[in-house]
């Protein structure tokens, strides 16, 4: 008798064990979900502060806004997405690029507006945040994948 209920038990254990598992599993890939989604929050916020400069070429009191965006995005990537190292790497780049076109852009204007006027701002500001979103893609591209979350393609005449 002892033997059989040594056997159920065994086997209770076992079942146990492996709710547990799956459970811990399945709650990772729910935090790492919510973790890829706050890492894209956090670009996007930082993209349409990128995308306001080309409008008023001055630093705004804004800026702060955009860099805690940049520190979340480091944060998340540093403890869930380490893959996503060199792609951040070149967002804080082309950031830090922005961030200088803009004040030499903002002393030209200042000290010499018919040599900004001349400068073509404009059309070199949109070559920065041509390049901008095309490595902001490239993160969330590659966010998708480690997620598991690309999206099948919408079939027409379906939603």
């Amino acid at each position: 008798m002892s033997s059989t209920l040594a056997y159920y038990v065994l086997w209770l254990s076992v079942g146990l064990l492996l709710v547990a598992i799956a459970s811990g599993l399945i709650t990772r890939t729910l935090r790492r979900r919510e973790q890829a989604l706050a890492l894209a929050e956090a670009l996007a916020r930082h993209s349409v502060w990128v995308a306001a400069q080309r409008s008023r070429i001055e630093l705004e009191l804004r800026r702060e806004e955009a860099d805690a965006a940049l520190r979340q995005a480091r944060r998340v990537q540093g403890r869930w997405f380490p893959r996503l190292a060199s792609e951040l790497a070149e967002v804080l780049e082309i950031d830090r690029r922005i961030e200088n076109f803009l004040v030499a852009q903002h002393r030209l204007r200042i000290d010499d507006p018919e040599a900004w006027l001349e400068s073509d701002h404009d059309e070199r500001f949109m070559a920065l945040w041509r390049e901008y979103l095309v490595t902001v893609e490239r993160v969330t591209e590659k966010l998708k994948r480690v997620t598991g979350e690309e999206r099948q393609p919408v079939e027409e005449g379906t939603a």
